[in-house]
């Protein structure tokens, strides 16, 4: 019975963090845009930018000028995410090859063994 009260309390206590990191991320984004700005010359790296919000965030980055670096789990998301990014990033300004490069890298971030080389090779140009 304890044992059971225990991961009841985990899997509270991840989602409380889970929904304070959404919470941050949607203020993050909304702070963003209330800033018009370029990024051009500015660098990115979105972790969890296959979906959801990190993908927000990423096209934003892109719309923006930045050059973005994904990391995610899913290397099948990451393709799909990038296509995404490409069509914005074109219909924005005006041209595939305008937009900013998407670079990306499959790996799962609680792994820092996994995670690190391979965020850091997609980062680079």
């Amino acid at each position: 019975m304890q044992a059971e009260g225990a991961a009841q309390h985990t899997a509270l206590v991840v989602a409380a963090w889970t929904a304070a990191a959404a919470i941050a991320a949607v203020c993050l984004l909304l702070h963003m845009l209330k800033r018009p700005s370029s990024l051009r010359g500015k660098h990115a790296l979105v972790t969890g930018g296959s979906e959801g919000i990190g993908l927000a965030v990423a096209r934003e980055l892109v719309l923006r000028g930045a050059r973005v670096s994904l990391v995610a789990r899913t290397q099948a998301k990451l393709d799909r995410a990038a296509e995404q990014l490409g069509a914005a990033a074109a219909g924005q300004l005006g041209s595939a090859a305008a937009g900013p490069p998407v670079h990306m890298a499959a790996a799962d971030v609680t792994d820092a063994d996994q995670a690190r080389p391979r965020a850091c090779r997609a980062a680079l140009p």
